[in-house]
């Protein structure tokens, strides 16, 4: 959910389904920043704990348009990127003079 700090409106709203608690208790889903007014940058490592065991799944770096409800995904790997962090300017080559 993304909220306008200063008027309390819902901007944005993905909602999932968390019957096991993994995403909303267990970390397994983090927003780590934005990357422009209307793209939030979010790390997800869908988990199974029924089927899976810690350590079994694979993280993903998405981007999430709040705006028109589009994810995509930026990048992927294995656990060690659940201590990623991120500079979101960097990742938007809009604002990248490429020569």
């Amino acid at each position: 959910m993304v909220v306008d700090a200063g008027s309390g409106e819902t901007l944005g709203y993905a909602p999932i389904r968390d019957t096991d608690s993994v995403y909303g208790d267990n970390g397994y889903l983090s927003a780590l920043g934005f990357l422009d007014p209307g793209t939030v940058v979010l790390l997800v490592g869908p988990m199974d704990f029924r089927t899976m065991d810690p350590g079994d799944e694979r993280w993903h770096l998405v981007s999430w348009d709040f705006h028109t409800g589009d994810f995509e995904r930026i990048t992927s790997g294995d656990t060690r990127m659940r201590g990623i962090a991120v500079a979101p300017a960097l990742l938007d080559r809009s604002s990248v003079a490429l020569e």
